[in-house]
């Protein structure tokens, strides 16, 4: 139907004459409709058409289609197609400010309508948003979070938000008639854009907007959101995606990070993207650099670095350092980077700031205050790694060769492969591997490809206690900082130290339960003071005034 019709009788339904033409070889010709060779019975056409136009006569709208059409499937501004495809995405699930919206909710966000009117959808920021339960007051709470000062409501369920909302046209009748599916007595706009329009008039926040690669494993501790509880109320946190195609186009990136979201921003970047970022570094920006499990980037180290820099490269290379480091330019210091490395901090000194790893995507968020006491819990040790390192091999054979330590209260699962996704067959389930933190007192976390690994902070957000050792060369000292050496996560001399300190720990239940919560408070601290030294650095960086937004001039 909508193939003959539309290649007869509305051009402005050109794409559905070419997706027809590409499956149905139609034909018109001397007013009739052939379909490889085969005629139409005049009375089905009679019918089809007369269909048509009661459907026509019942939803025609002032020379428009009256089909709802949502902002994500609205063809883009020129030159915006590869932004909305990399950049232009907020982040999935997280199309609100991803911070504890407890202080938003408790708010009473302060609104005024600036009536019904047609609007150009390209003015909303993001996406509309569908809810079940619309009302002015979810979509106000939903812009207020992303720092926007706008907000329409259009299709009785729908939710967008803008920095400035003009109208094509102002109502001159009922065109915003459906009501909100949250309260019936308040309308939520109409179709084809006809929209009620409103204006926050509660003083917003200033808004930080993080950039995070798409690589999830990498960038685990923003892209699940466990961070967001650490922020500060000072200010609203939007979060946007960012990878390496965004380099085809600098006019691109201009729009997207100089016009759209001016002011602070913090680029959570793992190394195939960091040249791009770091060669057109905006203002009152921060970067976070992400990593592999190996932790090898950041410095030249037996042939290995993040880059390039060197000769012909766009950064030089300290050529009096031992470590032949990347000079870092002004504007981009201090970054922040996972797995701590004592050559990096050797040689970058106060210009490079530890951010840990987090928990994996794959790991369920914690609710901290139903976690059980270790003193109640059901194993003593927990351990669940991939034997990549003699450390973890030696652990495992003491592990199952001890008979004093009862087997019940022991969790062991390992596999002979290090596999880069959680799911895979050879490790227990994510959800069996939480609940088993959940229930274990110490998590037993011998170095593998590094010493930093997921498996800390998923024991200590499930309450349970990491435990390492320093038998490896003085491995701890080189790749952890020292904050952490002074934690009170169990930290032993040798792996040989392992079970007889766990068996005496085991025989005084209260020091089990005070190693836990003193566990706990140091974690919640050390986050919120990370949070806390990311913003402190933008803040630092309010009078720059010689980076990529300000150098940058994009064609008109």
């Amino acid at each position: 139907l909508s193939c003959v019709l539309g290649a007869h009788f509305d051009s402005r339904v050109l794409c559905v004459r070419v997706w027809c033409s590409e499956r149905y070889p139609f034909a018109f010709s001397n007013n009739r409709v052939t379909m490889e060779g085969h005629h139409v019975r005049l009375l089905q056409l009679v019918l089809v058409l007369t269909l048509v136009i009661l459907y026509y006569a019942a939803f025609w709208n002032t020379g428009e289609s009256d089909i709802p059409v949502f902002a994500s499937s609205i063809e883009p501004q020129a030159g915006l197609d590869v932004l909305q495809s990399t950049v232009g995405q907020v982040l999935p699930e997280r199309t609100e400010s991803m911070q504890d919206m407890d202080s938003s909710e408790e708010l009473e966000i302060e609104f005024e309508h600036l009536g019904c009117m047609h609007i150009e959808p390209q003015q909303l920021m993001y996406p509309v948003k569908k809810h079940d339960e619309l009302t002015p007051s979810v979509c106000a709470l939903q812009c207020y979070n992303l720092g926007l000062p706008h907000f329409i409501l259009t299709g009785g369920n729908e939710c967008g938000c803008g920095t400035e909302i003009k109208p094509k046209e102002m109502d001159t009748g009922p065109k915003c008639f459906l009501q909100c599916t949250g309260v019936s007595t308040v309308m939520c706009g109409g179709r084809s854009w006809w929209v009620d329009s409103y204006k926050i008039n509660t003083p917003l926040k200033e808004v930080i907007t993080i950039y995070v690669a798409p690589a999830k494993r990498t960038s685990s501790l923003y892209a699940t959101g466990r961070f967001d509880q650490y922020y500060s109320k000072k200010y609203t946190y939007v979060y946007r995606t960012l990878n390496n195609q965004v380099s085809r186009s600098l006019d691109i990136f201009y729009d997207e990070v100089c016009v759209r979201h001016p002011g602070k921003k913090v680029f959570v970047q793992i190394a195939g993207a960091v040249k791009f970022v770091m060669e057109h570094f905006p203002e009152q920006s921060v970067l976070v650099l992400t990593g592999d499990e190996v932790g090898n980037f950041g410095i030249t180290h037996n042939g290995k670095s993040i880059g390039p820099h060197g000769k012909g490269q766009p950064f030089d290379t300290a050529i009096d350092s031992q470590y032949g480091h990347m000079i870092l330019p002004d504007i981009v210091k201090p970054l922040f980077k996972q797995y701590y490395d004592y050559r990096q901090w050797e040689s970058w000194k106060s210009d490079v700031r530890f951010v840990p790893l987090g928990s994996r995507n794959e790991f369920p968020d914690m609710k901290q205050n139903s976690l059980p006491p270790a003193s109640q819990r059901k194993y003593l040790l927990s351990y669940m790694v991939a034997l990549t390192d003699a450390s973890r091999h030696q652990v495992y054979r003491m592990l199952i060769n001890d008979t004093l330590i009862q087997e019940s209260r022991k969790f062991i699962h390992v596999s002979n492969h290090w596999h880069g996704s959680a799911n895979n067959e050879e490790y227990v389930s994510p959800e069996k591997y939480a609940e088993v933190m959940t229930q274990s007192v110490f998590a037993i976390c011998p170095k593998g490809h590094n010493i930093e690994q997921f498996r800390f902070y998923e024991a200590l957000e499930a309450g349970a206690i990491p435990v390492l050792a320093d038998s490896d060369k003085g491995v701890l000292h080189k790749q952890l900082p020292p904050s952490y050496l002074e934690s009170p996560m169990l930290i032993l001399k040798s792996w040989d130290d392992l079970l007889p300190t766990l068996r005496k720990l085991n025989q005084d239940p209260d020091e089990l339960d005070r190693r836990q919560a003193a566990a706990q408070e140091w974690y919640h601290s050390f986050m919120r003071h990370k949070a806390l030294e990311i913003e402190q650095v933008l803040e630092s960086k309010k009078d720059q005034t010689n980076g990529f937004c300000t150098q940058h001039k994009p064609a008109t």
